[in-house]
């Protein structure tokens, strides 16, 4: 169920709202996924979906200066699992929510940012 309280403007906001069709809704987070080379997992009964999003470190000058007992060859990578749903608001709007399940903070909210310029088009509606 959709809770105000949740979206107050005080936070970061990980939510999208919509007055598309769920079924729009879906199909834009599903290209734009795609478009990122994100994979998915669709739960169609609770219009819900699931991805894992992973950065791989790049190297840097450092790499190249670190003696072999600083750990040269370890790198780790960064990301996140996010699970977004959709929640009726009313009659009229939808809310795209997204939560981390797992994961790098840092990296949810930057796959979210990268997200929402691409879901601007149904991105029509505030709370």
């Amino acid at each position: 169920p959709f809770v105000a309280e949740t979206f107050n403007s005080k936070f970061k906001s990980t939510a999208i709202f919509s007055t598309h069709k769920p079924e729009t809704i879906i199909a834009q987070l599903s290209d734009a996924l795609y478009n990122m080379s994100i994979n998915y997992e669709l739960n169609d009964k609770k219009w819900k979906m699931v991805f894992e999003n992973t950065k791989r470190p790049e190297a840097n000058e450092a790499d190249d200066k670190a003696k072999p007992t600083e750990g040269k060859d370890i790198k780790f990578m960064e990301g996140c699992r996010v699970s977004a749903k959709l929640l009726r608001v009313d009659e009229e709007r939808i809310c795209l929510d997204f939560s981390r399940v797992t994961g790098s903070s840092w990296h949810f909210y930057e796959v979210i940012k990268e997200l929402k310029k691409q879901l601007k088009d149904i991105h029509d509606s505030t709370y």
